[in-house]
């Protein structure tokens, strides 16, 4: 015979609605919501581990346009500045990534071409706040080099 877990009451980890749970379930998982709902709003914004203060949400400034993005691109030659990896062999397209990580700073200096999977490593490493003056300082050194080879 099967022992029986005790069951427990918890609350909602969004709405504090009363839950009746298994103990094996407790010990498995750390929080509970009531439905797919409440943990889709209470992972909305502040309580995501990747919410930056809502700087997705911010607009670029004009300058970043179409155009701008191309010319990035063009000065690093339509590849990654970190893999090397040409456009021809990604299927999106590269994107423009703002090194300091404001959205009105659209300058030569400040933007680098990244492919998506770069991308994704920069703004993650981005957020560790020991890491981000070396971070700055290692894509600075890259856009140095870009500017010294487009001037030759």
């Amino acid at each position: 015979m099967a022992l029986l877990q005790k069951r427990k009451w918890i609350n909602c980890r969004f709405c504090n609605h009363k839950l009746y749970r298994a103990g094996w379930e407790i010990k498995a998982r750390a929080f509970f919501y009531c439905s797919n709902k409440c943990k889709g709003e209470y992972q909305r914004e502040e309580n995501n581990s990747n919410w930056n203060n809502g700087s997705s949400r911010l607009p670029y400034d004009k300058a970043c346009s179409p155009k701008f993005k191309e010319d990035i691109r063009n000065l690093d030659r339509n590849c990654c500045s970190l893999c090397l990896k040409s456009q021809s062999n990604q299927k999106r397209k590269l994107t423009v990534h703002h090194i300091d990580g404001n959205k009105k700073n659209s300058t030569k200096e400040n933007c680098i071409t990244l492919c998506t999977s770069c991308h994704i490593k920069v703004e993650n490493y981005y957020r560790q706040p020991k890491a981000r003056v070396e971070y700055i300082k290692n894509l600075k050194k890259i856009i140095k080099k870009r500017n010294e080879s487009n001037l030759s």
